[in-house]
């Protein structure tokens, strides 16, 4: 297993938002044949998303919140601790 600064995924949370600002004609047609009136909201609310993300995970530099990764495997009978 190993731990990540929050900064990567706040970079990561940021470059969404850069991204879903560049293309926001084709975003909120999507957003209008997914959510209908409510497409708007829609948009507001993942903004409010990507920018609440980077906000939390770039806290403190990233020390605060973080991002781990673990590597998993299959059950075997006789793992239990």
């Amino acid at each position: 297993e190993w731990r990540w600064s929050g900064a990567h995924y706040q970079r990561t949370a940021d470059h969404w938002l850069e991204n879903f600002d560049a293309h926001k004609a084709e975003i909120m047609e999507l957003m209008r044949q997914t959510y209908g009136a409510d497409a708007k909201l829609w948009a507001r609310r993942w903004r409010r998303f990507f920018m609440a993300t980077a906000g939390l995970f770039g806290d403190d530099g990233g020390r605060t919140w973080g991002v781990s990764h673990y590597r998993l495997k299959p059950f075997t009978k006789g793992d239990e601790r």
